[in-house]
C-alpha cells in the first residue's frame, strides 16, 4: 500500500511539474526583467498622439496556452484611452477598473518562445497620466506575472494651442471634416490604423478639409498632421462606423 501512495505522490507530482506555467515580461529596448515591477513612460508622443512601452512575455515553462489582463491603478482623466497591442492587433481595454482578454483571443507561446506586447495611452489634446498594471494570466486565468506601467503625457498647453484641429462628425461613415488652427501651416493629412500603420495620406487644402473616408475599414483611428517644416500636429481619434 504504500508503495503505491509512493507511485501515486510521484505521478502527481511529475504531472504538475509538466504542466508548470512561467514566464519572464522583460523590456523590450532594455532587456530587464519587470516581473512584478513599474516601467515609466514619459512624452509627448513625437506627434503621434499615444505612447507605448513594448515588452516580451517569455515562455519560460512547460505549457504553451496564456491570456492577458489588467487593472487601471489610477488615471488622471477620463479622456485617456488605454489599450494592449501585440504582434497582430490591438485591444482597446476601455475605462472598467478590471478587463481581460476575451477566450477567443486567447494566446500561444510556446516554451522558450516570446510574445511582444505593447501597452499604450493615447492621450490627444489632453495631458495627464495613467498608472496601469498588466498580467499575464495561464490557461486557467490565475495571474502568474504582472509588470505596472505608468504612462505621462507632456503635451504643452502653447502647443497644444499651436497644432490644435478638430474633426466631426465622430463617429463618422462616409465623410468627415478637419478643421482648426493646425492646418494654416499646410502639409498633409495622416490617417493611423490601431496597430500605428499609415492607411491613408491627403494634402491639406484651405481652413476647412473634407475628406472621403469610406474606403477605410470600420474601427479606431489615429489622425494628424504633418506640417511642411516637418512638425507634426497632435492627434485626434476617429471611430469609422
Amino acid at each position: 500500500m504504500k508503495i503505491l501512495y509512493t507511485i501515486s505522490a510521484i505521478l502527481l507530482f511529475t504531472t504538475w511539474s509538466l504542466s508548470q506555467s512561467s514566464v519572464e515580461i522583460n523590456g523590450a529596448d532594455d532587456n530587464i526583467n519587470y516581473a512584478s515591477d513599474t516601467a515609466y513612460v514619459v512624452g509627448d508622443g513625437d506627434g503621434v498622439g499615444f505612447i507605448f512601452k513594448k515588452f516580451y512575455v517569455v515562455n519560460t515553462g512547460n505549457t504553451t496556452n496564456f491570456f492577458y489582463s489588467r487593472s487601471i491603478l489610477s488615471k488622471s482623466n477620463s479622456s485617456l484611452q488605454i489599450q494592449l497591442c501585440d504582434e497582430t492587433q490591438c485591444f482597446s481595454t476601455g475605462n472598467d477598473p478590471y478587463w481581460i482578454i476575451d477566450d477567443s483571443f486567447e494566446k500561444t507561446i510556446q516554451p522558450g518562445d516570446s510574445l511582444e506586447i505593447k501597452p499604450q495611452m493615447t492621450f490627444g489634446m489632453s495631458d495627464g497620466n495613467a498608472k496601469i498594471k498588466y498580467y499575464v494570466l495561464d490557461g486557467n486565468k490565475n495571474k502568474i506575472d504582472s509588470v505596472t506601467v505608468f504612462f505621462t503625457s507632456t503635451l504643452s498647453t502653447l502647443k497644444q494651442e499651436k497644432l490644435a484641429f478638430n474633426i466631426f462628425p465622430n463617429p463618422a461613415q462616409d465623410v468627415v471634416t478637419l478643421k482648426g488652427e493646425a492646418f494654416k501651416k499646410g502639409g498633409e493629412i495622416v490617417f493611423l490604423d490601431a496597430l500605428g500603420k499609415e492607411v491613408k495620406r491627403t494634402k491639406i487644402m484651405n481652413a476647412n478639409n473634407q475628406i472621403n473616408i469610406s474606403s477605410l475599414k470600420k474601427g479606431v483611428y489615429f489622425v494628424n498632421i504633418l506640417h511642411k517644416d516637418g512638425e507634426k500636429s497632435a492627434v485626434q481619434r476617429l471611430i469609422k462606423q
